[in-house]
C-alpha cells in the first residue's frame, strides 16, 4: 500500500483590533455583549488528531483574544460570538481565560456564522 503525504500551507491570519464578543446559547448570538474592543488573532491550524492513527482531519480555528479588563466579563467555558472588526462571526467556546489588567482568553471556533443568527 502506497502513502499518501498531505502538506498544510494555512491562510494568512485574521486580526483586528475592534472586535466585540456577545454571549451565544444553542449557536445563535443573543443580545448581550461580554466584551467589546478585542484584539484578536484567528489562526486555521492543523488538527493535533491527524498525527494519530493515520486518519487525517480537517484543520480547525483558533483565536487567541485580548482585551482591557474593564471593558471585558469573559468567563472559561462561555458560548460566545465573536464579531470581526469586518462584520463576519465565529460562533466557538471561550477556553482559558487569564490576565490581570488585560484579560487574554483562548476561543475554539465551531462554525462561522452568517448574517445576524
Amino acid at each position: 500500500m502506497s502513502e499518501i503525504s498531505v502538506t498544510f500551507h494555512p491562510p494568512e491570519d485574521l486580526t483586528g483590533m475592534h472586535g466585540t464578543v456577545w454571549l451565544a446559547q444553542d449557536g445563535r448570538r443573543t443580545t448581550t455583549q461580554i466584551a467589546t474592543e478585542v484584539a484578536y488573532t484567528l489562526s486555521l491550524v492543523p488538527d493535533r488528531r491527524s498525527t494519530l492513527g493515520g486518519a487525517v482531519y480537517p484543520p480547525a480555528w483558533r483565536a487567541t483574544l485580548a482585551v482591557p479588563r474593564t471593558r471585558s466579563y469573559l468567563r472559561s467555558g462561555a458560548e460566545v460570538v465573536l464579531t470581526l472588526d469586518d462584520g463576519r462571526q465565529a460562533h466557538g467556546t471561550l477556553g482559558r481565560v487569564r490576565g490581570w489588567r488585560t484579560v487574554r482568553a483562548e476561543l475554539a471556533v465551531w462554525a462561522w456564522l452568517e448574517e445576524w443568527q
